[in-house]
């Protein structure tokens, strides 16, 4: 039973943390750099921040992780076709910068 109860109690925290992890955050433009500065930076740049630079990342690696979220990340489902593209693409040549 006390085993059942954990089991359920882990499945119930993995349930709640899917139902948080989706951004509202919708761009008014297209441009991959004023996205990442809006949406992305507050997290991924600054003191505690998880950056980027360094990682080596491909555009289709980035435009998996917007729209799925993943590793602590939201999803961003408000970023889609061309602006979701460009942001990716944008991300990727960031995360080649070793500076």
């Amino acid at each position: 039973m006390r085993r059942l109860t954990g089991f359920l109690f882990a499945a119930f925290l993995a349930a709640l943390s899917l139902a948080c992890v989706r951004s509202p955050y919708r761009p008014s433009t297209a441009d991959g750099g004023s996205i990442y500065r809006e949406a992305c930076a507050p997290c991924h740049e600054g003191t505690g921040g998880h950056g980027l630079r360094g990682l080596d990342l491909t555009p289709r690696a980035v435009e998996r992780r917007l729209r799925w979220g993943g590793r602590g990340m939201p999803a961003f489902p408000g970023i889609r076709g061309e602006a979701r593209e460009n942001l990716a693409r944008y991300v990727a040549e960031m995360s080649r910068s070793r500076e």
